[in-house]
């Protein structure tokens, strides 16, 4: 083969890839969003600046996700078959890559923190979540808690 027809085929296969992640960052943003059967302005307003705080977003498509993440949440508010199922399975095939798993959790983690309350529904979604990718939730808040101007993995502190 020659090098431009490889490159080339290795940039589709990362945007498959990406796109398969992409879904699952906006299903996590979807369920913790809704968690409390409410959209807050600050969850949106948090959803948008993941994408720059979180290195592992930043080569995702913006305008797809917002897209992907509206038809997520309309799912949700019209209650259909087996939507969380659906959500929780695009999220739960990140359990073995570790990277992406702390990555999930940490915009889940400024989802749901966004709007500064304390809300039972999103602290449950989010432990399922934490469940869903093999993290400990405690730990997983402890290390977010330790850290909460450090959201990047480039960091040291935050999620090991």
């Amino acid at each position: 083969m020659r090098p431009s027809l490889i490159t080339k085929l290795g940039g589709e296969l990362q945007r498959y890839r990406d796109k398969d992640f992409l879904k699952a960052v906006m299903a996590a943003c979807a369920l913790m969003s809704m968690a409390d059967g409410e959209l807050h302005p600050l969850e949106l307003q948090q959803i948008e600046q993941a994408f720059a705080k979180v290195p592992e977003l930043r080569p995702l498509d913006l305008s797809k996700a917002r897209e992907t993440f509206i038809g997520f949440v309309e799912a949700l508010r019209r209650g259909e078959p087996d939507v969380h199922v659906i959500l929780y399975r695009k999220i739960q095939r990140y359990e073995p890559d570790f990277k992406r798993s702390r990555a999930l959790l940490r915009v889940a983690w400024l989802v749901m923190t966004a709007d500064g309350i304390d809300h039972p529904a999103e602290e449950k979604e989010f432990k399922r979540l934490c469940g869903l990718l093999g993290q400990d939730p405690k730990r997983v808040r402890g290390d977010l808690e330790a850290s909460p101007g450090r959201i990047g993995s480039e960091d040291q502190g935050g999620l090991p």
